[in-house]
């Protein structure tokens, strides 16, 4: 997976889980694709966060923009709370997205071979029951 997308998947306020524009609508390869329309280069992991942090703003101010609620009302709230924790939020990676790109890398190969052994073990109960089904089947032709 493209890191940016990664990087993005783990940010708590656009990844997963964040209920965002980003987690709900978006898949990992329009991401990608708007990444790259937005020039934001592969190895730049801030710039996709703050693109993301960028684009959801941008979608909750489409929305005020034609609502007609009053000061207080649920969407005004609503962007108003992502703002102040915009504010918090660091555009670089934290730690924790850090270590999550690091654990989804240094395991890439042990979930490969593990997804590899699981459709083995798949394949041979598939082939035991064909050549038992096959078997039954033979029996019964011969009129045993």
């Amino acid at each position: 997976m493209d890191k940016r997308v990664s990087a993005i998947r783990a940010h708590k306020l656009v990844g997963r889980g964040s209920c965002s524009s980003i987690d709900e609508c978006r898949s990992d390869e329009d991401l990608t694709a708007a990444l790259d329309e937005a020039k934001v280069a592969k190895s730049d992991v801030a710039g996709a966060i703050e693109w993301a942090l960028d684009d959801e703003q941008m979608f909750l101010e489409q929305g005020l923009n034609c609502r007609f609620g009053e000061d207080d009302d649920e969407q005004l709230l609503i962007y108003r709370k992502f703002k102040e924790e915009r504010k918090g939020c660091k555009a670089v990676p934290t730690e924790k997205v850090a270590g999550f790109l690091a654990l989804v890398e240094a395991n890439k190969d042990k979930a490969y071979q593990e997804q590899m052994d699981r459709y083995a073990r798949n394949h041979e109960d598939f082939m035991k029951r064909v050549t038992s089904d096959q078997q039954e089947a033979d029996l019964l032709n011969r009129g045993g």
